[in-house]
């Protein structure tokens, strides 16, 4: 698949979406005209597979990778998968938002070891990509970056992120402008 190929799964999953009378409500409880429901993405075979492949080569160094569930694990999984046949092998983890109350009380499940990758779907403001490095620092992993396919907040929260950790990106909210005139998206 070509470059633009992720593009196409992107319109073709109804993924972006733009509503200007209706606003959308973020995790972050702020209001937007434009949705990107990147799940649609990576629950998509080719848009899993397409989005792992721009990401790999991204997280150099790393030596596993996870994130927040349940964003992260789709794509934690599908890079670790890629990774196999590369000199780049990561394992995958990720981690729970409250930790298991019976058996091994686990926060962080699978394989994270330093330095770990954080990957997480749609970024604004980093809260679950920071609440997973977190959780790794407290046991002693370091973060080598925190990656994901679309980040779409300001510069204040590259800011923010990248006091933890560098954040790479596949997307732009820039990406996505809409055209004034016909209101559809400029994919």
């Amino acid at each position: 698949m070509n470059q633009d190929g992720l593009w196409d799964v992107i319109r073709r999953t109804g993924a972006f979406k733009h509503s200007p009378k209706n606003p959308f409500v973020l995790a972050s409880g702020a209001h937007s005209p434009y949705y990107y429901d990147m799940r649609m993405v990576t629950a998509d075979p080719d848009g899993l597979y397409l989005a792992a492949e721009r990401l790999l080569p991204m997280m150099a160094g790393s030596r596993s990778v996870g994130g927040l569930e349940a964003g992260a694990i789709p794509l934690a999984a599908a890079v670790s998968m890629l990774s196999r046949n590369t000199q780049m092998r990561l394992s995958s983890f990720y981690v729970r938002k409250n930790p298991k109350t019976h058996g091994t009380q686990k926060l962080i499940e699978g394989t994270a070891v330093g330095p770990a990758a954080i990957v997480d779907d749609v970024i604004t403001t980093g809260g679950s990509a920071l609440r997973a490095a977190t959780a790794l620092q407290d046991v002693g992993i370091t973060c080598s970056g925190i990656y994901c396919i679309l980040f779409r907040g300001t510069d204040e929260d590259l800011n923010t992120i990248s006091d933890v950790a560098p954040l790479r990106h596949i997307f732009t909210h820039r990406d996505f402008e809409i055209n004034k005139k016909d209101q559809k998206s400029s994919l």
